[in-house]
């Protein structure tokens, strides 16, 4: 959105990654919150966070924030009380995830980790009523599915398979012996998607 008022393209990085962060910072804050944590760790946590945030945000320019604070708020989601019981918070929970997907991929695979584990430790807790938590999970899951199916066609409609993401092959190209530069071209700076690729 920096770029479509004018805003030179590395200062309206800069600025995408601050937001990023103050949202990354906000998701750690709804999860102390959601999670119950006393106040002191939840301040102490804040402090960690917030330093963290502002050495990452200067010397890197990704959308790792962006990603994890949309992951951060889904599990705060997920990992509060009224999860189970309240359906607005699971149809919530899964559009933030599959937001987080379309900030990169990677959440994906993230997201039915987390939504399997914290499902699976709240049943054998005890934490809920076992036909309730499994109602939640498929929602949760289903509302995230739902979200990221028009990408997945478009993606797996260009590859001729069933495709939710190519960074990976990128990933495994630029490993190999050191007889050219391989290294990634988002290290290399801005440059457009190559005729014929969607990103």
């Amino acid at each position: 959105p920096f770029l479509a008022l004018g805003i030179e393209p590395l200062l309206a990085a800069r600025l995408a990654l601050a937001v990023s962060g103050f949202l990354f910072f906000a998701g750690s804050a709804y999860v102390a919150s959601a999670l119950e944590m006393p106040r002191s760790v939840a301040i102490a946590t804040a402090c960690v966070v917030g330093l963290a945030v502002v050495d990452f945000s200067v010397t890197t320019i990704t959308a790792d924030l962006l990603v994890d604070a949309l992951l951060l708020f889904g599990f705060g989601l997920v990992g509060g009380t009224a999860w189970p019981e309240q359906r607005r918070r699971q149809l919530a929970a899964g559009l933030l995830f599959a937001l987080a997907y379309y900030a990169k991929a990677v959440a994906l695979p993230l997201t039915v980790l987390l939504v399997i584990s914290l499902t699976g430790l709240r049943i054998w807790s005890g934490d809920g009523g076992r036909r309730s938590l499994i109602r939640a999970f498929v929602t949760t899951l289903a509302v995230c599915g739902i979200g990221i199916a028009p990408w997945v066609l478009i993606l797996s409609a260009k590859y001729g398979r069933l495709t939710f993401a190519t960074s990976s092959r990128m990933a495994h190209a630029v490993v190999g012996p050191p007889d050219v530069d391989r290294r990634s071209p988002i290290l290399l700076g801005f440059r457009p998607p190559e005729r014929g690729r969607l990103t």
